[in-house]
């Protein structure tokens, strides 16, 4: 059983109330059943506040194993969350009737940018993902 001092946090608590020093025990001292709990808390929340306390916790940990193990997951858990929002902006474009040639005429850019948005490997912004949505609802319109 791993025993953290100086939090008001207990390894029995959930990962995301073990803050810094929590973290940094778990990786130090822990072993794998804490580093399985803190893989299942990034891979639910890949840029949330486990995974951005842990990217501090990487600086300083001691344990070079648990953590190379924790970025692995830390970058796969990121990177599915970006191909899941690639599959949805491809969602997207096929509700909009649109091919990614159109989507790029349509959103003002080129077709290679269209398809990095759709294999995940970038995030458009927020206007372009609106002028996006409005696009399909306006499809559907048409379609009604």
């Amino acid at each position: 059983m791993l025993v953290f001092r100086n939090i008001d946090a207990a390894e029995s608590h959930p990962v995301e109330t073990w803050g810094f020093e929590g973290l940094l025990t778990a990786l130090d001292r822990g072993g794998l059943s804490q580093w399985r709990r803190i893989g299942e808390a990034v891979r639910n929340d890949p840029w949330g506040k486990v995974a951005s306390g842990l990217e501090e916790v990487f600086q300083v940990a001691e344990d070079s194993g648990a953590v190379a193990l924790l970025q692995k997951v830390l970058s796969d858990a990121r990177q599915t969350d970006k191909q899941s929002f690639g599959e949805q902006f491809t969602v997207l474009l096929e509700e909009a009737g649109m091919t990614q040639a159109q989507a790029a005429a349509f959103l003002g850019t080129s077709r290679t940018r269209v398809n990095s948005y759709c294999n995940g490997a970038v995030t458009p912004s927020a206007i372009v993902v609106e002028r996006l949505r409005q696009k399909v609802l306006h499809h559907r319109e048409f379609l009604a």
